[in-house]
Formats: structure tokens, sequence, C-alpha cells
């Protein structure tokens, strides 16, 4: 069911009736199934409706969400292989809307105008990269097992995401009211092995563990019985772990069998093989860009931060960890997101991801 669009579009519907099938001059051609066609790049999220503009056939389309990048090629490659040619291209931005108008001719060589018009609401990436922010930075709260803590973070009002850690005596009131709260996203925090393993760092999966698919499957469904359906996993220690191709390739296999789409290496070492892994598998592939406390200093917490704006300003996007329990990591966040009005805060599943 398509999700609520702008309401001033639904009103020029009853105008499609007539114009359903339009012609372009001595050519006929459904402009309503290319209308169709364009907004099925955002499935569920728009409406679209064929109208007259200054004389000539637009497809207007109207969306909720984004407009990144990679949204924009698969429309420039679809009106291209349908046979239009792009004439101009211009576009009117605010913090989380955009238009854009596409002048096309169409068929080839006919001279004959067809506008397109593209509108989206709620955006959080707007092409080319929306001017009012210096970049979108998320937040992910690792090791999170209490009430108090998600409270306390929460209290934020800023989005965040949070790696919760299972087999603790609060993990599951923390899954059941993360799941009722509006801003909060849950990630399922899976222990791997480190190059160092004690008794301190509680269970973790092996890489031979991995390598077994009786071990691994008793793993998992000791944890997601816990915890429940959840699409997205974090790593968490595994600086052996990750290293290893074979193991990672494992894990993500039998992550994709219980419907896991996104997945987060935290990076625990330089060696780390699990975003590339997961990019080649087809998932939706994160990493950390920096941990901010790593070092529970304020004045390493102040330089990387520092580090983690300047990989902002060069990308556009990036994700820092912090861990729940840090009151310095806590303080910290809370006076750069009162402050740091250039900065768009957003979850982790709301950076644009690249595929293989």
């Amino acid at each position: 069911m398509k999700k609520k669009i702008l309401l001033s579009l639904f009103s020029l519907m009853l105008l499609a009736l007539s114009v359903a099938q339009l012609s372009s001059a001595n050519n006929s051609v459904n402009l309503s199934q290319i209308g169709k066609e364009l907004s099925g790049i955002w499935p569920d999220q728009c409406a679209f409706v064929v109208i007259r503009y200054n004389g000539f056939p637009l497809i207007s389309i109207a969306c909720k969400g984004s407009y990144r990048a990679e949204d924009r090629d698969k429309f420039l490659h679809s009106i291209f292989k349908a046979g239009f040619i792009l004439r101009e291209e211009t576009y009117k931005l605010s913090p989380n809307q955009g238009l854009y108008l596409y002048k096309t001719e169409y068929p080839v060589g006919s001279n004959n105008l067809v506008f397109i018009k593209l509108y989206f609401r709620d955006a959080v990436f707007l092409w080319p990269k929306t001017p009012f922010y210096r970049g979108h930075l998320a937040v992910f709260v690792q090791d999170i097992y209490r009430v108090k803590d998600l409270l306390k973070w929460q209290s934020l009002g800023i989005p965040l995401s949070y790696g919760i850690l299972p087999r603790k005596r609060g993990s599951r009131m923390v899954v059941q009211n993360l799941k009722k709260y509006s801003q909060g996203e849950l990630w399922l925090s899976l222990s791997l092995e480190p190059n160092e393993a004690s008794s301190l760092k509680g269970k973790f999966l092996s890489t031979g563990d991995a390598l077994r698919k009786d071990k691994l499957k008793k793993y998992l469904d000791e944890l997601f019985t816990e915890m429940g359906s959840v699409p997205r996993v974090s790593t968490r220690m595994g600086s052996r772990f990750t290293a290893n191709v074979f193991a990672m390739r494992a894990l993500l296999t039998a992550l994709k069998e219980r419907k896991v789409t996104h997945f987060l290496d935290t990076v625990s070492t330089r060696a780390s093989v699990g975003y590339g892994t997961a990019q080649i598998m087809s998932f939706n592939a994160y990493r950390n860009s920096r941990t901010l406390d790593h070092i529970g200093s304020l004045q390493n917490l102040r330089k990387m931060w520092s580090n983690a704006v300047s990989i902002l300003n060069q990308e556009g996007f990036a994700i820092v960890l912090v861990h729940a329990s840090s009151r310095h990591s806590f303080e910290f966040i809370k006076d750069v997101s009162r402050k740091s009005k250039k900065i768009k805060f957003v979850t982790v599943s709301q950076i644009p991801v690249e595929i293989k």
C-alpha cells in the first residue's frame, strides 16, 4: 500500500483520467506506463500523475524519502533506456525536501518535449548534497543492556542506533522498550573471537565454531531466540574472527538465512574483511568510521571527533561508535549534538550503502 504522499499531488489525479494516454506529436506514447516504471524505482514510496505543463506533457512523481546519487543513476538509466534525451536538469533543495525538474526530448530526434518532475519529502539525503548540512552522522551506542542506559541515551533527542548485548539480565527489556520508541534503531551485537581471549570478555563465537554448521547454528539459535527477529547485526570485538574471510562468509551466509539484511563492521582490526565480504554478499553493509571512546579521556574524545568530522567533510557521512556505560561519551555527544547545527544526526541504516 502506498504511503501518504504530498496532498496537492492527489488533487491532480483527477486530471490524469483525461491524459493517461498522451501523444508526443506524431508518436503515440503511454506516459502513464513510463511514470509507473519510474516511480517503481522507489517501491511503495511514490505516487505519480501525468498532466500538462505549459502545454507539454509532464510526468509528476512525489515520494517520501531520499534522492541519493545511486537513485539518480537508476532514474537516468531508466529514462535513457526508454529513449529519452535529457535537455536540462534543475533542482531546488531545502533541508528535508527536494524538487527536481527534467526537461527531456522524446523520442530521439523528434524535438518534442516531455517534462519529468520529482518531488521528495522527509528526505535525509538529497542529490547532489544538501547544502544545509556539512554531512550526516550516525552515533552507534555499543554494549547496551540496561534500561537506565537506554533512557539516558534516548534523552538526547537525536536518532541513535543501539548494539544490544544479549545474555544480560536487562537485554530483553531493552529490546522490548526500543521496539516501542520512534527514535532508536535496534542492532543485534554479535561477540566474535578477539586476538586475545579471556574469560573477562564473555562468551563469543570462535573462528573454528563458525566453520562448523552445527555449532554456528546453535550459537545463533540461542541469540535469535532471546532477541527475536532482528534484521540488523553488528560485530563486537572480533579482531581474530573478522580477519578470517572463511569465518565471515560462513557467518554472513547463516545470517542471510535468518533474514538479516544489514551488517555493521565495528572494525576492531584494520585487517577486518567483514565490511567487504558483506558488500560482496549483497548486505546493506556499513563500517565504523571512528570509535570515540577507545581511550576514555576527554582529550581523546575530542581528537577522535575531529577525525570523524574530517571524514564527514570528505564523504558526506560518517558512523561513530561510543559505549553505553561511558559517562564522558554521553556528555560529549550531548554537547556536540546541541552545538553542531550543521551536522544532521541519522541512524546507521539511513547512511547510503554501496553494494558490489
